[in-house]
């Protein structure tokens, strides 16, 4: 029976897995931070629970978000992505559900530790949430 994996492609084979391999531990070790425009307490809310829009329209509301001030400081918290822009944090504090908003964050995030600095609770940016 012939041999379909030949010495010169085995060798690439295994060329371009260690490219690969190197990629994905450089990309791992890069952080990158982002603005938190806003601390919340969250709650799921209850089956057929509807809300007002500011532009008057009724909608099905699946989460109840309630501004929330936070001691500054920074934390090392598990996050989980919720939503575009929102993240929630894995533990309650103080049992409480809190949920981060962010601004332009893609950063898709199941369980994963993050660096919290708290600023302020009041202006645009509250603080920083690196990756």
């Amino acid at each position: 029976m012939a041999n379909i994996l030949t010495y010169p492609m085995f060798k690439k084979i295994i060329l371009l897995l260690f490219i690969a391999g190197a990629f994905q531990l450089f990309t791992s070790l890069k952080s990158s931070d982002y603005n938190v425009v806003g601390y919340f307490n969250g709650s799921e809310a209850k089956p057929d629970t509807y809300s007002l829009t500011k532009d008057d329209e009724i909608v099905e509301t699946k989460l109840i978000l309630v501004p929330q001030q936070m001691p500054k400081g920074k934390y090392v918290v598990n996050v989980t992505r919720i939503a575009k822009d929102l993240y929630k944090i894995d533990k309650k504090i103080d049992g409480k559900n809190i949920y981060i908003q962010t601004k332009s964050c893609y950063e898709f995030a199941i369980d994963k530790q993050v660096a919290l600095t708290v600023e302020n609770s009041y202006g645009y940016s509250k603080g920083k949430v690196i990756f």
